[in-house]
């Protein structure tokens, strides 16, 4: 028995061994050979691809870097420029430029700009000798800075310096961190109201500003691993880095050649001789604003940015090996018995395939691959003259919903007909409604002016012929007669104004704000000299897409707010300046209509846009409380928006913003 179980494992192991030698097996060929093809493709795929991969990789990666450290730049150069151009507007100010303004008038206005914009550690004036008149916080004023690079640059043009630790103020200012303060400094020259030579404006910006923006930019980016960013000058010195980094000064030996790029990416050696994915950008100005030269850098180590090329290339090559392997099994599996069945399966599908319905696929009785196959092939092809059947029953179901949905189609377009005649309809009455509304605007205009101007007529009539036979009570009745119809005059000449607003075409086009703030000032001539007002307007304004009536009588409106709500004993005085501000990827204008009137609370800064609101007496300040509310709907009419900036006692800052006409 034992015997018999050893030569029966003898032939099956000469069975196995058959049918595994190429030489003596087609299945054992294929199978060889589809493993050998599956390796080969495996590895010549595997290094193709990670050559691909790993090159696509760092593009997209040292893209990704480039343009982190171009929006660094970019940022920086921006805010270089609000605060290089703040500089030089401060400059053109009579409040710093005429002899006749108080230090603390000075002061309180460089401390006002300070709290606007913390970045300013310090600004201060210095006179043609270099001595600081005033400056925030009364720091270093009446000491000496003539020796200060900022103020020698400055004594005939605008400049700015690069990065410095602080000297004079090192002690003086608040240091929290502990850390070495280092600014930026930023001035230009002051002259008085001849054009001499008066002194010099100069300003620290703070340094961490810069730490800021890296910050702002790094938050998004917390999950990626060991993402650094670096700000050398254009001699080379860091002048930021990361924290953990900053004791080593790190370097970029191969810098220069970068900064000469401009912007970009590359794998460099950095002086610790790792290697990192660089991305670059050199910072170039901003407008006006000349630049420092700065480069910023933002790496990324080689071994961490390409990581995922390493771990595709095994998974590339597992796979291929896998597969390999698994056509190798199926040659092995496929070759057997397949040539004559498959050939007379191959013929009979031939002839099904040329339209001979009658033609049968030969059954093989095997139970082998191509035995089921066989039987499958048989019990498709009864599948698909049953589907071809339930096709034809479907397509002439098909026939009756194509007909229905045309039926429901002519419904349809029966509705929208109705609809539209609906909508025609409709848009009749509006017009007659419109038409009602303008009819009835003036006839409220015209039947309410009519006995006011009576009233006024018969007051100013019995002030001349018996005004000397009343007594004084009855001069005062008279006199409130004429004040309050003349107020109620330019009540209803209000209210007509805001409701004509809503129901106004308005038609936005160029229009120059210089032109819109002259034609309100003429409208205003009498009040503004009755008032002596003076009024300063910063030139050149720009153009502003705009609706020019509608623009006009919101600057007019705002104009005689800011002239009105002054002290009595005051002289009004009113600053117009326009700026550039960039916003959802349109450039708008913001006017400013300054005043050193009585100022608003901050609680009442919203309601006074609205109609009717009042924050004073008529006996203070006369008015009817809608002339703001009129400004908030002509702007919003033109899709702009206003606001106010404003304490009490130290007067208001109105703005209204308007797209800018980037046709001119």
């Amino acid at each position: 028995m034992a015997l018999n179980q050893v030569l029966d494992s003898e032939k099956f192991l000469a069975r196995v061994f058959t049918r595994l030698n190429p030489r003596q097996s087609l299945r054992a060929r294929l199978g060889l050979t589809i493993c050998s093809i599956a390796l080969v493709m495996a590895v010549i795929a595997s290094i193709t691809v990670s050559s691909t991969a790993s090159d696509r990789v760092k593009t997209n990666v040292g893209q990704a870097l480039a343009q982190m450290a171009y929006q660094v730049a970019d940022k920086l150069d921006r805010g270089m420029f609000e605060r290089y151009r703040e500089i030089q507007i401060l400059t053109t100010l009579d409040l710093l430029r005429a002899p006749n303004f108080a230090p603390s008038q000075k002061r309180s206005l460089l401390e006002r700009l300070q709290e606007t914009y913390p970045t300013y550690s310090w600004i201060g004036l210095t006179d043609t000798t270099g001595k600081v008149i005033v400056s925030t916080g009364k720091l270093l004023e009446n000491l000496s800075v003539v020796q200060r690079p900022w103020f020698q640059n400055a004594r005939t043009q605008a400049a700015v310096g690069n990065v410095h630790e602080a000297m004079l103020l090192a002690k003086l200012l608040p240091n929290p961190a502990n850390e070495p303060l280092r600014f930026i400094d930023i001035s230009a020259p002051v002259s008085d109201l001849t054009g001499k030579f008066a002194g010099v404006l100069g300003a620290h910006l703070s340094w961490t500003w810069a730490k800021e923006i890296r910050d702002s930019l790094l938050q998004p980016l917390q999950n990626r691993s060991r993402v650094e960013v670096f700000i050398f000058s254009a001699s080379g010195k860091v002048l930021l880095a990361p924290v953990e980094l900053q004791e080593r000064y790190p370097s970029l030996p191969n810098l220069q050649s970068l900064q000469q790029q401009g912007r970009g990416y590359a794998i460099a050696t950095w002086s610790d001789g790792d290697r990192y994915l660089t991305g670059f950008a050199r910072s170039t100005g901003y407008r006006s604003y000349p630049g420092l030269g700065w480069t910023i850098v933002v790496r990324q180590p080689a071994e961490i940015a390409l990581a995922p090329v390493r771990a595709l290339q095994h998974q590339i090559l597992t796979q291929d090996l896998t597969l390999g392997v698994l056509f190798a099994i199926a040659g092995w599996f496929i070759m057997r018995h397949l040539t004559y069945p498959l050939q007379a399966i191959a013929t009979a599908a031939d002839r099904l395939r040329q339209g001979d319905a009658h033609t049968e696929l030969p059954l093989i009785t095997s139970r082998d691959e191509v035995g089921r196959l066989s039987r499958s092939l048989k019990h498709l092809v009864y599948t698909l003259f049953e589907q071809q059947q339930q096709l034809n029953t479907s397509n002439e179901q098909l026939q009756i919903q194509l007909i229905e949905r045309q039926r429901a189609a002519a419904e349809i377009q029966q509705l929208n007909a109705a609809l539209e005649q609906k909508v025609s309809d409709r848009t009749v009455q509006l017009q007659e409604i419109n038409r009602e509304l303008e009819a009835f605007s003036y006839s409220v205009s015209h039947d309410l002016r009519a006995p006011l101007r009576t009233i006024q007529g018969f007051a100013q009539a019995l002030q001349e012929d018996y005004g000397d036979r009343l007594d004084e009570l009855g001069r005062e009745y008279i006199q409130t007669i004429t004040t309050d119809a003349s107020g109620m005059d330019r009540l209803i000449t209000d209210l007509l104004d805001y409701s004509r607003l809503s129901r106004t075409q308005i038609t936005l086009h160029p229009v120059s704000l210089m032109a819109a703030i002259e034609t309100a000032c003429k409208q205003l001539e009498s009040y503004i000299q009755k008032r002596q007002a003076e009024i300063t307007v910063t030139t050149p304004l720009p153009t502003v897409l705009a609706h020019s009536s509608t623009l006009t009588q919101a600057i007019a409106n705002l104009l005689s707010n800011a002239i009105k709500f002054v002290k009595p004993e005051s002289r009004p005085q009113v600053e117009i300046n326009a700026q550039l501000i960039q916003r959802q990827q349109q450039q708008w204008v913001r006017l400013w209509i300054i005043d050193n009137g009585i100022g608003i609370a901050s609680d009442d800064r919203e309601r006074i846009f609205h109609a009717f609101e009042r924050l004073h007496g008529v006996e203070s300040y006369a008015g009817t409380g809608i002339g703001l509310a009129i400004v908030r709907k002509s702007i919003e009419r033109m899709g702009g928006c206003v606001g106010v900036e404003s304490q009490l006692g130290a007067g208001s800052r109105f703005w209204l913003e308007l797209p800018l006409d980037e046709g001119v």
